[in-house]
């Protein structure tokens, strides 16, 4: 823990889980104090900084917190766990960092500076809160901070007004894998790769018509990106919600379904899985929810090399996908996404349409 100094801060967070609230874009303002957007988990301490920008000499700052049901600041040597950052400041410049509860419930907190010091640079942690979420449910809870006055060094006072932040508490994900030990997915949240499986993202060079598979090596699965993962056959994999928040991966060529989409809606050159194969999805397919998809239009027109010419590469040494497949292949599927005869019985796909044999 940060040592605690002497401090007249207000701070009111409010922290809801209020489907109507919207963060704030706090690029439109020159001079404004916010909590960063953050990932978390149920069940868990989070610990989320506190960043000014400034276009101006900042001596001080101070803001009022309110907090819902089911998340709480900790204490620690019966202090609450809301601490100066020395990021651009140090703890003799600003000598005025403490925090106390109020009456109505809120937390009341303030920084300055006996000295009239400034804070170093324009942008950057000035503070950090740690929040305790209990068993709360997945979702996105909207922190506000009211009442935000930020001090100039000649003791004048700029009023940003009431700043919105989010904490996204995550959910568990389910995948399961085909046949082959392969399957698609994609969230809302940031997952954990588990145990024993793979998480790929696919790029796309034009050029050599490849789709090269690269490793995600860090474990994490950024929210709203599309991946492959490789594991057990026919495994049915839990992902398990992360609390580390992490960028999109650039250059990243499968897209993220997040909800049930039929081709109509997702677009005409559309691959998905299948297999061990990637496929054109069938007229009348529909993509399930928390898959991923090629839209592959950019390189696939009526007029352009058909998309079985791109050719997989991998950057490590896992099993691979074969091919990318036109939607003219007349290579026989069952539903599990196996290989078979065209005229099996029962439901089978065949050219990427799925037709029922007697």
């Amino acid at each position: 823990m940060k040592k605690k100094l002497a401090m007249v801060l207000s701070m009111m967070c409010l922290l809801t889980a209020s489907a109507s609230a919207q963060t704030t874009d706090v690029k439109g303002y020159e001079n404004v104090v916010y909590l960063e957007t953050k990932a978390a988990t149920a069940n868990s301490q989070v610990e989320v900084s506190v960043m000014m920008n400034n276009i101006v000499s900042v001596a001080g700052f101070e803001f009022n917190i309110s907090l819902p049901e089911g998340v709480t600041i900790p204490k620690e040597d019966d202090e609450y766990l809301i601490d100066l950052s020395t990021e651009r400041t140090t703890y003799k410049k600003h000598n005025i960092f403490d925090s106390a509860l109020k009456e109505d419930g809120t937390i009341y907190v303030l920084c300055n500076s006996t000295k009239s010091s400034v804070f170093d640079g324009n942008s950057g942690e000035v503070a950090t809160v740690t929040f305790e979420l209990g068993d709360v449910q997945p979702g996105t809870y909207y922190v506000t901070l009211k009442n935000v006055i930020i001090t100039k060094s000649d003791a004048t006072t700029i009023k940003p007004g009431n700043i919105t932040s989010a904490i996204t508490v995550g959910d568990n994900g389910t995948a399961k894998l085909n046949a082959y030990g392969f399957g698609s997915y994609a969230s809302n949240y940031e997952h954990v790769v588990p145990a024993g499986v793979s998480a790929y993202t696919a790029s796309i060079d034009e050029d050599s018509k490849t789709i090269t598979w690269s490793l995600i090596d860090d474990g994490i699965i950024p929210a709203g990106e599309g991946v492959l993962l490789k594991g057990e056959a026919n495994a049915t994999v839990t992902l398990a919600a992360s609390s580390t928040e992490k960028a999109k991966i650039a250059g990243n060529s499968m897209k993220a379904n997040l909800s049930a989409k039929t081709k109509s809606e997702l677009g005409e050159y559309i691959y998905v899985l299948s297999g061990e194969s990637i496929m054109r999805l069938s007229g009348s397919g529909t993509l399930a929810a928390n898959k991923a998809y090629f839209n592959l239009s950019k390189y696939v027109t009526s007029g352009m090399v058909e998309a079985k010419s791109f050719s997989i590469v991998w950057d490590d040494d896992a099993t691979a996908i074969k091919a990318v497949e036109s939607c003219d292949s007349q290579d026989a599927y069952n539903l599990n996404g196996i290989r078979t005869k065209a005229d099996s019985k029962g439901f089978v796909i065949v050219g990427g349409r799925k037709i029922y044999n007697k």
